[in-house]
């Protein structure tokens, strides 16, 4: 299941029957989520809280192409944002 954060304003959060439905996919169907275009830290809190899974965006990284990925992913380790 994948969720579009970049055109959710920073001030808004997800409704409490957002929040359940993507809580039912992740815990209970055991289903991986991907918030994708998350642009800032209001948004990965808000998805965090959320229960989603994975996280993609420019708050991580712009695209880079292939071969930078193992670098890339260096990098993050080091600087870790935990979810």
């Amino acid at each position: 299941m994948s969720l579009t954060m970049g055109a959710v304003p920073d001030n808004v959060r997800p409704s409490p029957v957002g929040d359940l439905l993507l809580q039912a996919v992740t815990v209970r169907l055991r289903m991986a989520t991907t918030a994708e275009r998350v642009e800032t830290a209001q948004q990965f809190d808000a998805v965090e809280a959320s229960g989603c899974t994975n996280v993609q965006g420019y708050l991580f990284s712009p695209p880079v192409p292939a071969a930078e990925i193992p670098a890339l992913c260096e990098k993050l380790q080091r600087h870790r944002i935990t979810a």
